[in-house]
């Protein structure tokens, strides 16, 4: 994503570190909001109409993303029910549900976190994806139908390959794989809630349209192989103006430098049909910050309002 080549990142143990264990979740709740009030510019007519397939593809390990993404499921579920897809694995999904279903509390947010899926290091599991459900919990508990649905493939399935010491051509195909899992998994969730709106966030080489990446010329994203059955379907690409992102690559893994176009500071969707075979338009957010894990990270910062 950022010139380094992407690996495998092991899950560390499933017990709650001494770090997270010792914070105040209710401070740490408090302090997260939408990141502005009313829908991003450009976005109402995403979900205007019929029900939406709408794709966020997002550079993984930043605030701003996820939250911005909170403030599209506000929008689409404002008239009708909603779905949110995101990037975690499917066995999660009893804990996501009863957060969700919680009053938010901190026993709530320490069953959530006691999850494999919030030890990962690679941006998937920071602050802003905490934020977003919590921000989703919240529209719950305001009365909007949303449902959250977990759409990766099951953390035993990385840890089986890991265990037996894959291959290139292995690691390949698993990635493969895994993008027709979280295909079948959007799918399934649409088909579950056939008038509602379909919002899903996953990292961007995931959301493309398009067949093949530089790395891999057979690989079909998730994005590729949705646009088959549903041709409507819209694509967004998050666009920075730089900043930060927690990223984990063969160099190390923390905060680290991202570049952008500054294009202002005002949030916007912009769709250019056509113009780019890969998507179907952006997200753009202004400048991002580097969202740490929400476990394993004693210095975690906290989810700030833009």
């Amino acid at each position: 994503m950022f010139g380094a080549k992407p690996r495998l990142v092991l899950f560390m143990p499933a017990v709650l570190t001494a770090a997270v264990a010792a914070c105040s979740h209710a401070t740490e709740r408090a302090a997260i909001d939408f990141p502005m009030a009313g829908s991003i510019r450009g976005s109402q007519s995403l979900f205007a109409g019929q029900r939406a397939v709408v794709l966020v593809g997002e550079i993984h390990g930043t605030v701003e993303i996820p939250l911005l993404t909170a403030v599209l499921l506000r929008t689409a579920s404002a008239e009708r029910a909603a779905v949110l897809c995101v990037e975690a694995p499917t066995d999660e999904q009893v804990r996501l549900d009863e957060f969700l279903a919680s009053d938010g509390g901190e026993s709530s947010v320490r069953a959530l976190l006691a999850g494999r899926h919030w030890t990962s290091q690679d941006g998937r599991a920071g602050r802003g994806h905490f934020g977003l459900l919590e921000l989703s919990r919240r529209l719950i508990a305001d009365g909007r139908e949303i449902t959250v649905a977990a759409i990766d493939i099951p953390a035993n399935r990385i840890e089986q390959l890991l265990a037996e010491q894959p291959t290139p051509p292995r690691v390949l195909e698993f990635a493969r794989q895994r993008d027709r899992v979280m295909a079948q998994n959007v799918a399934a969730a649409a088909e579950r809630n056939p008038h509602a709106n379909i919002l899903v966030l996953a990292g961007s080489v995931h959301t493309n349209l398009q067949k093949g990446v530089p790395w891999d010329e057979e690989y079909e994203p998730m994005g590729s192989l949705l646009h088959h059955n549903k041709p409507g379907l819209v694509s967004l690409a998050a666009e920075t103006s730089g900043g930060a992102a927690w990223v984990s690559t063969e160099q190390g893994t923390g905060p680290t430098a991202i570049s952008g176009g500054d294009r202002g500071e005002e949030p916007f969707v912009e769709l250019s049909p056509g113009a780019q075979p890969d998507r179907s338009g952006l997200l753009y957010t202004g400048p991002v910050t580097a969202a740490s894990p929400m476990r394993g990270n004693a210095n975690a910062a906290e989810p700030g309002k833009r």
